[in-house]
C-alpha cells in the first residue's frame, strides 16, 4: 500500500459541489479510487468483526493498515468539508467512535440505531454507503431515502453527525 489517498478529493469537491440533494440523496461515482478497491475490499470483510462492534473506536488499533486508512480518511477534515461541499450541509461532525458506522453485507439494508443522542444534541445529517464492488458512493441525508436502498453488495455505512445549534444569551456590557 502506498501513501496515496484512497479518495479523490479534488474531483468530488469539483465535480459535486453543491450537489442538488432535493430527494436527500446522490449517487457519486467511483467515489473510491479503483487501483485501491480490490484491496480495501478483502480487508475490511477481513475486519468485519471489528467494524460490526459498536463503538468500535478501541478495536481500531487491531484493524489492517488499509482499513485504518480508510476510516482515518473518511473521519478526516478533508473529507468532511468535500461532504459539506456536496451536500451544503455545514459543521459535519465525524463518527469517529463509530457508532453507526459499519460494514453491510450484501443482501442487507443500511441500519441505523439511533439518528439522535439528546444529551450531546447530535443528529445524524449525512450517510455515506460506499458499494465495495465497484467504488461508487451514495451519500444520504434523510431517512426516507436510505430506507429506499437494499445493498446487493458489500458496503462500508460511514454517518456524519451534526450538532443542534447552541441557544446563547448574549451578555451586553452596559457601562458608560
Amino acid at each position: 500500500m502506498s501513501t496515496d489517498t484512497l479518495f479523490l478529493y479534488s474531483r468530488l469537491r469539483e465535480d459535486y459541489l453543491n450537489s442538488d440533494m432535493q430527494q436527500g440523496k446522490i449517487i457519486i461515482n467511483n467515489f473510491l479510487r479503483i487501483d485501491y478497491l480490490e484491496a480495501l475490499r478483502k480487508e475490511l470483510v477481513k475486519d468485519y468483526k471489528i467494524l460490526s462492534t459498536t463503538p468500535n473506536t478501541k478495536l481500531q488499533i487491531s484493524l489492517s493498515p488499509i482499513s485504518r486508512q480508510c476510516l482515518w480518511e473518511l473521519h478526516s477534515g478533508i473529507m468532511i468539508r468535500a461532504i459539506e461541499k456536496i451536500t451544503n450541509i455545514n459543521n459535519l461532525l465525524p463518527d469517529t467512535h463509530c457508532k453507526n458506522s459499519r460494514l453491510l453485507l450484501a443482501l442487507s439494508n443500511p441500519n441505523i440505531a439511533q439518528w439522535e443522542i439528546p444529551a450531546t444534541q447530535q443528529e445524524i445529517a449525512v450517510v455515506l454507503i460506499i458499494f465495495l464492488d465497484r467504488g461508487d458512493a451514495a451519500i444520504f441525508t434523510n431517512k426516507k431515502s436510505l430506507a429506499e436502498i437494499v445493498i446487493t453488495s458489500n458496503a462500508l455505512q460511514i454517518i456524519y453527525w451534526k450538532k443542534a445549534p447552541e441557544i446563547t444569551e448574549e451578555i451586553h456590557d452596559n457601562r458608560n
